[in-house]
């Protein structure tokens, strides 16, 4: 399963206990700086191809065809390529997850184990703070 899909489904299944904002940042292998093709979860299309953004607008351009592309639905926030200030607050790159409570603190950051993410601790995670009696998953991204 990608990744995106992955945080979409527990996007619908928590979509009325929490809020899901993806930050959409530095592309990760923009061939005109790190020219590593990656297609693995694009859905057959073959390598993403394009380059890093140097504007705003070229970056909402990338990540409106990213949505698109990838059925995200969450709300999305799109990092200023002449600021960056999202990725040095919280170094992100190249996919990152945090949970932020209702009173500003940040609770969560995930770490990878295994060069993967675990979805499943994401949300046993979101159920033990919603007060939410579904079972663990197994997703990893």
């Amino acid at each position: 399963c990608c990744p995106q899909r992955a945080f979409e489904e527990l996007h619908v299944e928590f979509t009325d206990r929490a809020d899901f904002v993806m930050a959409y940042i530095e592309e990760a292998h923009a061939m005109d700086e790190w020219p590593v093709p990656s297609g693995r979860y694009n859905h057959g299309r073959g390598a993403v191809r394009v380059t890093q953004p140097k504007t705003l607008d070229e970056r909402r351009q990338l990540a409106r065809q990213f949505a698109e592309d990838f059925g995200v639905t969450m709300r999305m926030l799109v990092e200023d390529p002449a600021t960056l200030a999202f990725e040095k607050a919280y170094a992100p790159w190249p996919l990152r997850f945090y949970v932020i409570a209702a009173d500003g603190r940040l609770v969560l950051i995930a770490e990878p184990k295994n060069c993967t993410f675990s979805v499943a601790d994401l949300r046993d995670f979101l159920l033990a703070h919603t007060g939410a009696g579904a079972q663990p998953s197994s997703m990893d991204v």
